[in-house]
């Protein structure tokens, strides 16, 4: 059983998809597949702590040919806590190949209570980086209280000269995330 479940609407279709972590156990992606999801994101990384179901999730998507990205829910205080966080993601992720993003979780107070509004976007430009330097897309999971109100502000458009970061609606129950553009611009065709 998944329990979070996904609808991206991407201009004229809807994809399905699901979020999951250790949290889901085990997953029969046959199944899963046959419910007519599109895509699946994968919990990689709690912090520096890998999700022990990653490699089993992994291996039944991409077995069953579902698209996959992944995402590390930080746990950083600090920019430099961020940085060896994704560093570390990568090693973890071991060149794996993804059809979709690494997104960046920020949900936990920790960055709200030991990091100012500047250095709350400092950690998710210097995040980006180093997963765009590696070859990978970036995208940031969270909700929109938190881009509004606790980052300074991130642009909400595609064109975003100064960060590249792109805004789009991925609700996944509780979260939004900036998942449409990026979706949009690699499967323009998706149905």
């Amino acid at each position: 059983v998944v329990s979070t479940s996904v609808a991206v609407t991407v201009t004229d279709c809807q994809i399905n998809g699901i979020d999951v972590s250790k949290w889901q156990q085990a997953i029969d992606w046959k199944t899963v597949k046959a419910s007519g999801i599109k895509f699946a994101m994968l919990r990689l990384a709690h912090g520096t702590s890998k999700d022990i179901q990653f490699e089993n999730y992994y291996a039944g998507a991409t077995e069953q040919g579902i698209p996959v990205g992944i995402y590390c829910y930080t746990t950083a205080k600090s920019v430099a806590e961020g940085k060896k966080e994704a560093q570390n993601l990568l090693e973890m992720l071991d060149g794996k190949e993804l059809t979709y993003p690494i997104a960046l979780d920020l949900e936990d107070n920790l960055q709200i209570k030991n990091m100012n509004k500047e250095q709350r976007t400092k950690l998710v430009l210097e995040y980006k980086k180093i997963i765009e330097d590696a070859g990978y897309q970036f995208i940031v999971y969270a909700n929109l209280n938190w881009l509004n109100n606790d980052s300074d502000q991130l642009p909400q458009d595609t064109d975003a000269a100064h960060t590249g970061i792109k805004h789009a609606d991925w609700l996944s129950g509780f979260s939004l995330c900036q998942l449409i553009s990026i979706l949009h611009n690699t499967h323009p065709n998706l149905r």
